[in-house]
């Protein structure tokens, strides 16, 4: 017999023929037992209860099942289930509604939702990115898992966190409103509404420092280079309305306004400006205040871009009605009161309250508001 037939054949195929061959036949098999899991999943989705839906409010969200490998490009208003990956691009934003509870999704944002039970409430684990999580009146507890360290919300409160990088080992939590509760391990940490703090991965908190890093971020997105130092600094600096200010620790502060109106979250639409075409703010009383000061930031993931502030106010409420100023988005509207003297200058600040509106609406003309400084950027 020749050397040229003394190989093993299979079917009249060469050997290494045969190994091509089933190589092909188990990829496709593979393939296909793939394709039949997606649809049968796609299939069993319509027998799952949703945990919320995903509103893109700008550019690419999308959504990878618990069990899948691929991932989905969102609809902008799309169901997501236990388990599913929900990522934000780079420059897109987008809210997650869970029924009483609403999540707000900064760019660059990845997390996964679980449900904990079915009174048990919401598992976020956040990877990275930016969001702002508000609760209300039976919307259950909501734990946000960053980095091993689990934060949880109450009823009626709104947390935000900035600056969650597998890079970077430096958080910043903000209470809105209401109270959450840090715990990690046997230990459980309360911050209260408008307190503002800055976290590492070994949970260690400095107060010159979360000052110094809490400013940085909110106000530019990025870690202060020299943050490290912090701690030595003797005064603290504050950024508001763009200004630069140095906290006179010595002044007893005023307190902080309350009762906000417009509520969080309130949603303003063309009906809903039909008959008055006007945004009205109000706000408690502060004793020791003679004036207050209104700020309003434009809202765009972690980043706030400044649209106007007012001059002192002597009253406790403020009618907008130059509405064109407001393109659709999220705002966020900051109230302070403030001392004057009588030569106009400030003897005293209050601590910042903040609420926040959203604007869906036909944009209206321009109309004069008198008082008012309008600041473009």
């Amino acid at each position: 017999m020749s050397k040229k037939n003394a190989g093993k054949k299979f079917a009249g195929l060469g050997f290494p023929d045969f190994i091509v061959v089933i190589l092909f036949l188990f990829t496709a098999v593979f393939n296909i037992n793939l394709f039949r899991m997606d649809i049968m999943q796609t299939i069993n989705l319509k027998n799952a209860e949703p945990v919320g839906e995903v509103i893109i409010r700008k550019n690419i969200v999308q959504r990878r099942l618990s069990n899948r490998v691929l991932w989905d490009r969102l609809d902008s208003l799309s169901s997501v289930y236990d388990g599913d990956l929900i990522r934000v691009a780079e420059l897109s934003e987008a809210a997650l509604s869970t029924g009483s509870a609403s999540i707000e999704l900064g760019e660059n944002t990845l997390i996964r939702i679980r449900r904990e039970g079915k009174s048990e409430g919401l598992q976020i684990k956040m990877s990275e990115g930016n969001l702002s999580v508000t609760t209300q009146q039976g919307s259950g507890k909501i734990t946000i898992d960053v980095k091993g360290r689990k934060i949880q919300t109450k009823e009626d409160s709104s947390v935000s966190i900035f600056n969650v990088s597998s890079e970077v080992d430096t958080m910043v939590l903000k209470v809105n409103e209401g109270t959450v509760q840090i715990i990690d391990d046997d230990n459980i940490t309360e911050i209260k509404n408008g307190e503002k703090i800055a976290l590492n991965t070994d949970g260690e908190v400095s107060q010159a420092y979360s000052a110094v890093v809490i400013n940085s971020v909110l106000n530019t997105g990025r870690i202060p280079d020299a943050a490290a130092g912090a701690e030595n600094i003797p005064a603290l600096t504050a950024r508001h309305a763009d200004t630069q200010m140095t906290a006179d620790l010595s002044v007893p502060a005023l307190g902080r306004p309350e009762n906000l109106q417009p509520a969080r979250g309130r949603r303003y639409t063309t009906s809903d400006l039909q008959t008055q075409r006007s945004i009205n703010f109000s706000w408690q009383a502060v004793n020791g205040a003679n004036a207050y000061l209104l700020t309003i930031y434009r809202q765009s993931g972690n980043r706030r871009r400044l649209v106007f502030t007012s001059q002192p106010l002597a009253k406790t409420y403020f009618s907008l009605d130059n509405l064109s100023i407001l393109d659709n988005g999220t705002f966020v509207w900051q109230v302070e009161a403030i001392k004057r003297k009588a030569g106009g200058s400030i003897e005293q600040r209050g601590a910042v309250s903040e609420s926040t509106f959203i604007m869906d609406i036909v944009l209206p003309g321009r109309v004069k508001t008198e008082g008012v400084e309008i600041i473009d950027e």
